[in-house]
């Protein structure tokens, strides 16, 4: 019984031109192939789009206010292109990069984790719809984040799942000038796998459960 990984994405959060970063611009800059075949996504409630090439593991997800690189692949490192981008936008606002992670195990693991979760009643005419433990530590402009939660399911019939969230937070934005916050985004972009391997060490020790990609 464990923790089994869902999703990784690597975040940055400032202002982008969704006209600039594209396809086409992405393989002139060599993150991707030259008339590659690509599954387009759009999200008419908002601006934006989400690509993937056929084949690949990665998934583009553009919006104006921040651009995102999106896998199901433990193995994928998000983070090497996304420092591209920023480092050819070195101009752009950024306000902050993210690791991201995700992990689904089944309610019996919480028996066995040292951080139990609280434990409350609802009121009359109220269901509990969710318990979350949540905890935070920071390292220089790294906050690592991490979230455990029982979120009951949608469809009765179905047991509910234990959802653990990590995010590693860069706070970019206190940096003097658009160079030096972009130079603190892509330190923070290459750290992808040391992150997600550091991040992952913590919440094991947490939990008091391994956790692993």
């Amino acid at each position: 019984m464990s923790f089994q990984f869902k999703s990784a994405a690597a975040v940055a959060v400032g202002t982008f031109n969704i006209y600039i970063v594209q396809p086409h611009w992405l393989a002139e800059i060599g993150l991707l192939k030259e008339h590659s075949q690509l599954r387009m996504e759009a999200d008419f409630n908002r601006p934006g789009f989400r690509f993937r090439v056929d084949g690949a593991q990665i998934r583009w997800n553009v919006r104006p206010d921040r651009l995102m690189l999106e896998t199901q692949s433990a193995d994928e490192d998000c983070g090497e292109p996304l420092a591209t981008v920023l480092k050819v936008l070195e101009w752009t606002p950024l306000l902050g990069v993210g690791t991201n992670l995700e992990f689904e195990a089944e309610p019996a693991i919480l028996s066995r984790l040292s951080c139990p979760l609280p434990k409350c009643e609802a009121p009359d005419g109220f269901e509990v719809g969710q318990r979350t433990w949540h905890i935070s530590v920071i390292r220089g402009p790294h906050q690592f984040n991490f979230q455990l939660a029982l979120q009951a399911a949608d469809d009765p019939a179905a047991a509910p799942a234990v959802g653990l969230s990590i995010n590693v937070h860069t706070d970019t934005s206190k940096e003097n000038g658009h160079q030096r916050s972009s130079a603190l985004g892509q330190s923070a972009c290459k750290l992808f796998r040391p992150h997600c391997d550091e991040a992952l060490a913590l919440a094991s020790d947490f939990l008091g459960v391994e956790i692993s990609r």
